[in-house]
């Protein structure tokens, strides 16, 4: 989880920190398999919660990518993100 948070807030910090759009949307997609991943891990190991949570996340990200030549991060998304890894810190430390 940690190297998993560690990528997600690099891409994050990439992708809203260039104009090229479809940088943008090369960073996001990166962000998106990651919390794919986790979607798909959270509910078996016992975290639907989290993994409901990297779903819609996830799901957001997807629609941002269905035009990857106009992809922007919006404030939103990047609080979303924040969030998301600092529930995961919460996760991490609970052990």
């Amino acid at each position: 989880m940690t190297e998993r948070r560690g990528k997600i807030l690099f891409s994050t910090l990439e992708a809203s920190s260039t104009l090229e759009a479809r940088e943008v949307a090369a960073h996001l997609d990166i962000v998106r398999d990651i919390l794919h991943q986790i979607a798909g891990s959270a509910g078996i190991l016992g975290f639907a919660d989290f993994g409901l949570e990297a779903r819609r996340i996830e799901n957001d990200i997807g629609t941002v990518l269905e035009h990857p030549e106009r992809a922007i991060v919006s404030s939103e998304l990047i609080e979303d993100l924040i969030a998301f890894t600092k529930t995961a810190d919460v996760m991490i430390l609970q052990g």
